[in-house]
């Protein structure tokens, strides 16, 4: 069913792809697409898919805003060289439209004074404002992306740096990148209020993330997730891999439900927070492991033969690397729970995992309302 978009900007900005379309039918046109995506990679036997939902709006606790002329704004829908200035995000945390407001506010300030970056030109100094929030604690940060290559670099720091005083930014950090470079992130920045990490509490536990490296962008749904992957455990392990664990998300939270916990994961900001985190939630029995999936044969290391194992994979987009799955079949751990952003990589996977495995239970997670995306977990028994 057809419904009247609430954000004004809809069917120009590339941000979202459904808000003209009722809710509950959203949710049964990603239900379809994952079950029409596993039957024709002739996945036949598997469990009805279940649905898990939250809000569909003010969910995202990360936007990247490009600057603009007229105030932060977002790329246009097919055409990434044009921008389209924005007052507010439907799907942003209020968090962050409270920030959107406090820095357009300055802008306009300063609009004779500001160096913008021009795409078509691939010239000029403020590119992005990242800003980031946290659900469940009073946490925020606002990355300034700049383009180091500037000529008025210096003059836009200074201003940024006024800026700080009265922002209600928790942090505020200036990240600079090549001209010819859009990453909205960088290794390369200053930290001008605060810190450079922001945190985080799901389901009882704190983490602590980088403000330049990934975290899930729906603590709401993640929660749900993270739930549903602990009642799917009814049975304790000699060992638990998580795989692609990131900061520790799910290895700290289902420490529990296992003897020995392994977080592996090859990105070093998020390694360093899976650390803290586990100090800070007191878990001791959980090992890290810096782990590329391209060589996962470090796993074999931490692995005992022939004890009982259960591994959690959340990769990304790509899903695993073959050699990852090779040592996935030389293993064959007991259990597997599959996480996975991407329903036709996973379906992929799962067309070889099932020579080995049963899928015993199928679930979508809607952590990108008023957007094709969904997040699905399959979890898999060894057939015996």
């Amino acid at each position: 069913m057809k419904r009247v978009p609430l954000c004004p900007v809809f069917g120009k900005c590339g941000g979202c792809s459904s808000l003209n379309i009722d809710y509950i039918e959203q949710l049964e046109i990603k239900k379809n697409k994952v079950k029409n995506i596993l039957l024709n990679n002739k996945i036949k036997h598997f469990p009805e898919l279940q649905i898990y939902f939250k809000d569909e709006y003010f969910y995202r606790n990360r936007m990247d805003f490009v600057f603009c002329t007229e105030g932060l704004g977002l790329r246009q829908k097919g055409n990434f060289r044009k921008k389209i200035p924005i007052e507010k995000c439907f799907i942003a945390d209020e968090k962050i439209n409270i920030l959107v407001y406090e820095i357009n506010k300055w802008l306009y300030e300063n609009k004779e004074k500001l160096d913008i970056f021009d795409v078509k030109k691939n010239s000029g100094t403020l590119r992005y404002a990242v800003i980031r929030t946290a659900k469940f604690f009073d946490c925020s940060t606002v990355t300034f992306i700049l383009n180091k290559d500037s000529e008025k670099i210096l003059e836009n720091k200074d201003l940024l740096i006024k800026y700080k005083e009265n922002s209600k930014a928790s942090n505020i950090l200036i990240g600079f990148v090549k001209h010819n470079s859009d990453l909205s992130s960088t290794l390369e920045y200053e930290i001008i209020k605060g810190s450079d990490l922001l945190w985080e509490k799901l389901c009882g536990f704190n983490y602590f993330y980088h403000s330049q490296g990934f975290f899930q962008n729906n603590p709401f749904v993640l929660q749900d997730m993270m739930n549903f992957i602990k009642y799917n455990i009814n049975e304790r392990y000699d060992e638990l891999f998580d795989l692609y664990g990131g900061v520790g998300t799910f290895g700290i939270f289902l420490s529990d439900k296992a003897d020995k916990i392994f977080i592996a994961d090859n990105s070093n900001l998020s390694l360093l927070a899976a650390e803290r985190n586990l100090q800070e939630n007191n878990i001791k029995n959980a090992t890290i492991i810096n782990f590329d999936d391209k060589k996962p044969d470090i796993l074999l290391e931490s692995i005992s033969k022939d004890n009982k194992k259960i591994f959690v994979i959340d990769p990304p987009r790509a899903g695993m690397h073959k050699n990852t799955l090779k040592l996935i079949f030389d293993i064959l751990p007991d259990k597997i729970i599959y996480i996975s952003c991407n329903p036709k990589q996973l379906s992929l996977e799962l067309s070889l995992l099932i020579q080995k495995y049963n899928i015993v239970k199928n679930a979508i997670f809607d952590m990108f309302p008023q957007t094709e995306h969904i997040e699905t977990i399959a979890i898999l028994q060894k057939a015996k």
